[in-house]
């Protein structure tokens, strides 16, 4: 008869331990908040000309913000949240964590550059030619979040205890932007600082020189976003010992986040008191996903679920939903899934032609947004990303 062999703890895989422990310590509600994001991130940039307000970014600094305006700093907010929690898990030092960062940070800028410039040109919306660098633009939605989340990284590496590092950056990129007007926006601090490192034609808008997604802001401000979410996430510890410059950390990144230091809530500048509504709605919007996730109905355990996918692989899904149009657009498919929605809704009865066209637009980027679900799954099946 042959014996079986007890199997000690040495022969326990300690990799596969480690990674069973994290899996089983993540906050699901994190990932189903940045999959809601990222949902309502393709809706928004597929959405087409038609819309509502709600699902258009303010052209003036002026104008309130929308519900459009609130989606890239919850992903940012969420990101903190999600580096909060990896940092209880990691056992890595703090070069590393930072050399890792830096990596990623030159990673994602390149993938910026490439999703700003070569898909545009590939599908033909672009006048320029693919190999004309001369009008590539430079900042990118991704771009932003490899440098903030470098600069993120900064405040474990200098030891710098919470809220003191945040405060700092807040109070230089309001001292540096009174140095110039807020509005036009061409005349602004970031404006400036951009066309001197990238020059006017490597920018958003080459003509006046200015780019929403503007290296001052990378630096200084959307960092905040996520630091505000990872201090939520571990809350500031022994708040009753708190230190003199916490408090006064405290003091001026209050004042810079209500406005009491005053700054239009804009998201083309990025401004501190955008931060701080944005934080506000980041906040209501994980409170909406954890308790999606506490309710064990099969429905909601279905909805999490995907979300949760979408979640794990969102800045691919980012780039993948972006290019998935423009290559309907040439083949002719993306128009006629217009207009089969829009044959199906005159024939329900929707006569006014602006409503149906809206609800044309929001139908079909709805449905792109469902189908990068499966593509969502397949990327986590086979470990692809970014």
């Amino acid at each position: 008869m042959a014996h079986k062999t007890k199997k000690t703890d040495k022969d326990v895989d300690p990799v596969k331990v480690a990674e069973s422990d994290i899996l089983a310590k993540r906050d699901r509600s994190i990932d189903v908040l940045r999959g809601l994001t990222c949902l309502a991130m393709v809706l928004v940039n597929t959405a087409g000309p038609v819309r509502p307000s709600w699902l258009s970014h303010p052209t003036s600094i002026h104008q309130p913000i929308t519900f459009a305006d609130t989606l890239f700093p919850c992903f940012v907010f969420t990101s903190g949240l999600a580096s909060a929690q990896s940092k209880k898990n990691e056992q890595s030092g703090r070069n590393t964590s930072l050399k890792r960062t830096l990596i990623r940070a030159i990673k994602l800028n390149l993938i910026g550059i490439a999703y700003n410039n070569l898909i545009p040109r590939l599908a033909g919306l672009h006048g320029d030619g693919l190999l004309n660098l001369k009008t590539y633009r430079i900042p990118s939605v991704l771009g932003t979040i490899g440098i903030s989340s470098l600069v993120c990284t900064l405040e474990s590496y200098w030891i710098i205890k919470p809220p003191i590092f945040p405060a700092i950056l807040g109070l230089s990129w309001y001292m540096i932007s009174r140095l110039r007007p807020f509005d036009p926006l061409h005349l602004s601090s970031q404006a400036w600082l951009d066309r001197r490192i990238f020059g006017p034609s490597h920018l958003y808008d080459p003509v006046r020189g200015f780019d929403p997604e503007g290296i001052l802001a990378a630096l200084l401000t959307v960092p905040i976003s996520s630091l505000l979410g990872s201090y939520l996430a571990r809350p500031i510890q022994n708040l009753a010992t708190i230190e003199t410059p916490q408090l006064i950390g405290l003091g001026i990144l209050g004042s810079l986040l209500t406005g009491l230091l005053p700054s239009p809530a804009s998201k083309l500048l990025w401004t501190t008191t955008y931060v701080g509504q944005t934080t506000a709605t980041s906040l209501l919007y994980w409170s909406f996903s954890r308790a999606l996730v506490s309710l064990p109905t099969r429905l909601t355990l279905n909805i999490s679920s995907a979300l949760e996918m979408l979640g794990q692989r969102s800045l691919e899904i980012y780039l993948i939903s972006a290019s998935v149009p423009l290559a309907l657009t040439r083949i002719g498919t993306w128009d006629l899934i217009s207009r089969f929605i829009n044959n199906l809704l005159t024939l329900i009865g929707f006569k006014d032609d602006h409503n149906r066209n809206v609800l044309v637009g929001i139908a079909r980027s709805s449905l792109l947004g469902i189908s990068m679900i499966p593509f969502a799954k397949l990327l986590i099946h086979f470990g692809w990303k970014v």
